[in-house]
């Protein structure tokens, strides 16, 4: 008679269970740029090492495969403390760690990566900044393979690292449009991630000049440049619409030709023509919208209307691909 063990029905195991592996075939990620100030991560794996020696290694750390060897993807530090443990010791109880091994297609494994240490560690803004680099890059390569993701990027970035949608836009206007001098800026904490996206909607080399002619990084200062600097946006009534008439040839009739049948418009075809016209009023809203975004004085709402304002021209975008399919 088998034996019943109960613990087997309510915790039963899992399939990608905890697996027991010798420190020695386990390699750090050489792409984690959170590991570039060795100074401060030489600290912190000392501190850890020392916090392990007196109180056990209390967690498990997360490897990928590759090919017969693994790869940190969460817990680099704790695998680099238990390894100086090791060196220094010689004791077998710091010789093998407790392991998950992900599964997970690598730009899966690249966003756990980065939101294991953001979790982990006291995070300057360029390397928040840094961070939304990488999950912006592995969205968009995601996208680029043709995965269908849950909603747009800014969005599924602002669920990863829990910040708000508008500071990852911020952040995302340095990242796009910022030049490496309004970078190092940030990185030197010279200049405030705010005061960088303002300065980003300029031309490169204009955010340049500014920086070379002024130690005056604040907010004002600088949206008071960008202002003087912006060039006049053209009116909404100026803008060139699109017309349901631009697609109809109107060219004058011949009286001499004898006039061809009336083709008769199936409610099919009505419904489009119906559709497209509805899509073009609603590309003039757009336009008006996005031109009234630019003439605002923004300088107290920081790059929060340059957000919107692409937002606004994502959806324009949308729908001017859907008009063209339509006609």
């Amino acid at each position: 008679m088998s034996k019943f063990n109960i613990l087997g029905v309510v915790n039963p195991p899992l399939e990608n269970a905890p697996v027991t592996l010798d420190i020695s075939i386990i390699d750090c990620d050489p792409n984690n740029f959170f590991a570039d100030d060795e100074a401060a991560e030489a600290k912190r794996i000392e501190l850890l090492a020392e916090e392990i020696k007196d109180t056990g290694f209390r967690s498990v750390i997360e490897v990928k495969k590759v090919n017969d060897r693994y790869c940190t993807v969460a817990g680099e530090t704790r695998l680099r403390a238990m390894k100086l443990l090791y060196e220094q010791t010689k004791d077998a109880k710091y010789q093998f760690i407790p392991c998950f091994v992900n599964k997970e297609d690598e730009n899966t494994q690249r966003r756990r990566l980065i939101m294991d240490n953001l979790l982990q560690r006291e995070i300057t803004p360029s390397v928040r900044m840094k961070a939304i680099e990488e999950l912006q890059k592995t969205y968009q390569a995601d996208k680029a393979a043709g995965k269908k993701l849950p909603g747009r990027i800014s969005y599924l970035i602002a669920q990863d690292i829990g910040l708000g949608k508008t500071q990852v836009g911020t952040y995302q206007t340095v990242i796009n449009k910022g030049s490496d001098k309004v970078k190092s800026a940030i990185k030197n904490a010279d200049i405030t991630v705010d005061a960088a996206a303002k300065l980003s909607n300029l031309p490169k080399h204009e955010q340049e000049e500014y920086l070379d002619s002024t130690e005056d990084y604040s907010l004002k200062a600088i949206t008071d440049y960008v202002n003087d600097k912006k060039h006049p946006i053209e009116a909404a009534d100026d803008c060139e619409e699109l017309s349901i008439y631009d697609f109809i040839d109107d060219s004058p009739c011949d009286d001499s030709q004898p006039i061809a049948e009336a083709n008769v418009i199936s409610d099919k075809d009505n419904q489009i023509i119906t559709d497209v016209l509805e899509s073009l009023a609603v590309i003039q809203d757009f336009k008006f919208i996005r031109t009234r975004l630019h003439s605002l004085d923004d300088s107290a709402l920081g790059s929060r209307i340059e957000v919107l304002v692409e937002e606004i021209q994502e959806l324009y975008d949308e729908i001017i691909k859907c008009t063209a399919n339509l006609i």
